[in-house]
């Protein structure tokens, strides 16, 4: 899991030459993967890291771009509350969620947040695969 995610950053982006900076990339790839299936503030990590928020929204439209995840927008009825509400992020794989995240290696409790996060994961790219 872990020579897949440096594979991926080095054939899918660094020798496609999609971005200059790397290093703000791969610091973005591991809050994206922290952040798995929760909502995205686009600001909120763009002022983390002290780039712009049309950054920020760029690397996640190339990581869409490279299927290495997707934006799920939220389902409302009404345009206006749409529009008002965030999308949330999955990655493609939770096994490789958890290596970017480096929780690899710690074992999944059925009693803890962390395995409804990582079953809603799971169901959601289950439900996209057969769409």
């Amino acid at each position: 899991m872990q020579s897949y995610a440096f594979t991926y950053i080095k054939e899918e982006i660094k020798s496609e030459k999609i971005l200059r900076n790397l290093d703000y990339f791969r610091k973005i790839l591991q809050v994206c993967a922290q952040c798995n299936g929760k909502i995205i503030n686009f600001a909120a990590i763009a002022r983390d890291f002290g780039v712009d928020e049309k950054t920020v929204k760029n690397y996640y439209f190339i990581m869409e771009d490279t299927h290495m995840g997707f934006l799920l927008e939220p389902f409302q009825t009404s345009i206006r509350k749409r529009l008002n509400q965030k999308p949330k992020f999955y990655l493609f794989d939770t096994g490789n969620q958890r290596t970017l995240a480096g929780l690899l290696t710690v074992p999944i409790n059925e009693s803890t947040s962390a395995f409804g996060e990582l079953f809603e994961s799971f169901f959601i790219n289950e439900c996209r695969r057969l769409c």
